[in-house]
C-alpha cells in the first residue's frame, strides 16, 4: 500500500508526532521515539500579497480567497485546500505560486484529462502570460522540454512509468494536484505514483566530510561521503562504510553531520485541491493527509481505528461523532474547508464562471469538421456572408458541441449529487442534447425536462414542483425557459449551449436570480461549459472580447445576426480550428 513516511535520522525509527511546540518563527517537533527537532516557518504578511490577474483582465481574488492564499503560503506549500466545488480553488493555488514564483518554479500541475486546458487558461489568467509560462505533458511518449515555469499533465499520464521516470529528471520545487480525492484508493496507480514522486522529490543527497575513529586502535581519519536526507525534514543523516588504514578494521558509520544543506534549499511543496467533503467521506482522505503530513497519518488502519466507524455496508465513511471536534481540530493545520454558506457575503449576486474543457471527440469529431469542409466552400463562393447564410451549418456545429461536453456534464453533475441535495438546471438548445444527457442522468428517477415541446400549464407545472421534488436535475432549453419562468430556488446552473443573442442569454441567467433578499438569499452561479479548440471557445473568445471594447451594458443589447463583420471573423475562425 503507498504511503510516506519519515524515518528519525537519529536514531531510524519511524517518526510519530506526539507534540509540537511554537517559539516564535520555531517550532518544536516531538517525536515518540524521544527526539526533537526544530524547523523554521515564515510568517505571512497578507498586505504585501498580490492577488491580481495578469492578463490585463482586472480580476482580483475575492477576500476569502485572499485568506486561502494565505493559508497555503502559511502551510509552506504543504497543506489540502477543500473548499466545496465552485468556490475558486483554481485561482487561490495559482495565486500563492505567483506570490512565491522564484521560490516554487518550476512547478508540477496534475489535473483530470478534461481539466487541463481550463487549468492553462487560469495559469495564463493569474500567474504569468509569457510563452515559457506553462507547458501542456500530453502521451505517454511527450517530450518534455526544459526551460518552463510550469508543467501540467493529467492524473492518468502522470502514473505512466515512462513518464515519471521523464519527470525525475527534473527537479520540481511545488506539486499542484487537483481533485486530490480521486487518489482515495490507496493501491491505485495514480496514488502510487504521486506518493512515490513526491518522496523523489524531496531526497536530497549532500556531499561531507566524515571523521572516523578505530574503535580497534583508536587511529582518526577523514573521507568525504555522499549522504541522502529528507528536504522536508531538513535532517540529514550518513551512512558510510569504511576500513582503518592502520589495523583494517572495518565500521559502518550513522550519524548526523554537522555540515549544513544548500544554502536556501526548500522541500519540494504539496498542494492538494480537493472539493468533496472530508467528515462524510473521511476513508478517502488518508492517502492526502498521510502526504501532507506522515508523521501524524501514517497508517490506514491506526487512521480508521482512531477517527472513523463503519456505516451499515462496512465502510468507513464516517468521522466518530463523539470525535468530530477532536478531529477537525487535527486536521485544521494542514486543511482549509469552507461550504458556499461560509462565503455567500463575499460572492457576487450572478457569480458566472467559464469553464474550458477538452470535448469527448470520437466520431463527433469526423462529424464537426464535415461541416467545416462544407463551410469552407461556401466562404470560397461568398467572401462576406450573412448570418443566414451559414446558420444552418453553424447551429449544426453548436449541437454538436453541446453533444461533446455531455460525458464531461454527467460526470460532474454526479459528483455534485454526492456531495449536496442542491438543484442543477441544464441549459441546451438542442433536443438531442437533452435527451442523451437525460438518460445520462438516470433519466425520469433523477431529472425533469423542460422544453418548446411542453405547453404552459406542463411548464408551470414543472417550476413549482421542482423546488420541493426529490429529482435533483432540470435540463432546460434556454428558449423555452427564458420568458415567464421563476426558479429563483436554484442556485446552480450548467449552460451547454449558447445563444447568438446577449439578451436571450440574460433573460435565461435572470430565471433564477431575483435582487430581493427577502426572496433570495444565495448567489447564483452560472458555470458556461466551452469546448477547447472548437467554435464554442471561438465564440466565446468573441463575447468577451465585445464586453471589454464596448462595455457590459452596451454588450447587453449586441446582436451577431445583425453585426456582420463579428459575424465573418466568426466563421473564419471557425473554419480554420480543425479538431
Amino acid at each position: 500500500m503507498p504511503k510516506l513516511t519519515y524515518n528519525c535520522q537519529i536514531c531510524g525509527k519511524q517518526l510519530k508526532l506526539k507534540n509540537e511546540i511554537s517559539l516564535g518563527e520555531t517550532k518544536l517537533y516531538e517525536y515518540t521515539c524521544g527526539h526533537i527537532f526544530a524547523r523554521n516557518y515564515e510568517h505571512v504578511d497578507k498586505s504585501s500579497l498580490d492577488f491580481t490577474s495578469v492578463d490585463g483582465s482586472e480580476k482580483k481574488a475575492r477576500h476569502y480567497q485572499e485568506d486561502g492564499v494565505e493559508f497555503i503560503l502559511e502551510s509552506d506549500f504543504n497543506c489540502i485546500l477543500g473548499d466545496q466545488m465552485r468556490l475558486g480553488k483554481t485561482p487561490q493555488a495559482l495565486l500563492s505560486l505567483k506570490n512565491k514564483f522564484a521560490e516554487r518554479t518550476p512547478c508540477l500541475i496534475i489535473v483530470k484529462g478534461a481539466n487541463l486546458w481550463q487549468w492553462i487558461r487560469e495559469y495564463k489568467t493569474w500567474v504569468t502570460t509569457l510563452p515559457n509560462g506553462i507547458f501542456p505533458i500530453i502521451g505517454s511518449k511527450a517530450w518534455i522540454p526544459p526551460g518552463f515555469s510550469a508543467y501540467i499533465i493529467s492524473m492518468d499520464t502522470f502514473s505512466r512509468p515512462a513518464i515519471l521516470e521523464g519527470l525525475k529528471k527534473m527537479s520540481f520545487k511545488l506539486i499542484i494536484a487537483d481533485e486530490a480525492h480521486s487518489y482515495k484508493n490507496t493501491d491505485s496507480n495514480r496514488s502510487q505514483a504521486l506518493v512515490d514522486f513526491a518522496k523523489f522529490q524531496n531526497t536530497g543527497e549532500w556531499p561531507s566530510q566524515i571523521k572516523f575513529t578505530c574503535p580497534n586502535c583508536k587511529h582518526e581519519w577523514e573521507e568525504r561521503g555522499i549522504h541522502t536526507y529528507d528536504k522536508r525534514i531538513g535532517l540529514q543523516i550518513v551512512h558510510k562504510s569504511s576500513k582503518c588504514p592502520e589495523c583494517a578494521w572495518y565500521q559502518t558509520i550513522r550519524a548526523g553531520t554537522e555540515e549544513k544543506k544548500p544554502e536556501g534549499e526548500k522541500a519540494c511543496g504539496l498542494v492538494l485541491l480537493t472539493g468533496t467533503p472530508i467528515l462524510n467521506r473521511a476513508d478517502e482522505y488518508f492517502v492526502p493527509l498521510n502526504l501532507v503530513n506522515p508523521e501524524k497519518f501514517g497508517s490506514l488502519e491506526r487512521f480508521r481505528r482512531q477517527w472513523l466507524e463503519q456505516d451499515d455496508k462496512g465502510r468507513w465513511a464516517r468521522v466518530k461523532s463523539y470525535y468530530l471536534d477532536s478531529f477537525k481540530e487535527t486536521i485544521k493545520p494542514y486543511m482549509l474547508r469552507r461550504e458556499k454558506e461560509d462565503v455567500y457575503t463575499d460572492l457576487p449576486k450572478i457569480n458566472k464562471i467559464y469553464t474550458l474543457i477538452d470535448p469527448d471527440k470520437g466520431k463527433m469529431a469526423d462529424a464537426y469538421n464535415k461541416i467545416l469542409d462544407k463551410m469552407e466552400v461556401q466562404l470560397a463562393a461568398k467572401a462576406n456572408p450573412s448570418f443566414w447564410d451559414m446558420a444552418d451549418n453553424m447551429m449544426q456545429l453548436r449541437r454538436i458541441c453541446g453533444m461533446m461536453k455531455l460525458m464531461w456534464t454527467a460526470d460532474y453533475l454526479e459528483s455534485c449529487t454526492d456531495e449536496t441535495t442542491a438543484k442543477y438546471a441544464v441549459g441546451i438548445h438542442h433536443e438531442s442534447v437533452r435527451d442523451v444527457l437525460y438518460l445520462k442522468l438516470g433519466g425520469e428517477a433523477n431529472c425533469y425536462k423542460l422544453s418548446g415541446e411542453d405547453n404552459p400549464e406542463r411548464k408551470d407545472w414543472i417550476m413549482r414542483n421542482w423546488e420541493t421534488s426529490n429529482k435533483q436535475f432540470l435540463i432546460i432549453n434556454m428558449l423555452a425557459g427564458g420568458v415567464g419562468m421563476d426558479f429563483h430556488y436554484c442556485d446552480n446552473i450548467l449552460v451547454l449551449e449558447r445563444q447568438w443573442n446577449s439578451e436571450m442569454e440574460s433573460q435565461f441567467e435572470f430565471r433564477f436570480y431575483n435582487p430581493d433578499m427577502s426572496i433570495k438569499k444565495n448567489p447564483t452561479n452560472i458555470e458556461y461549459v466551452i469546448c477547447k479548440g472548437t467554435l464554442d471557445e471561438w465564440w466565446y473568445d468573441m463575447v468577451e472580447g465585445k464586453r471589454r471594447t464596448v462595455g457590459e451594458t452596451m454588450y447587453n443589447h449586441w446582436d451577431l445576426q445583425k453585426d456582420s463583420d463579428s459575424f465573418r471573423g466568426l466563421v473564419e475562425r471557425t473554419v480554420q480550428g480543425r479538431i
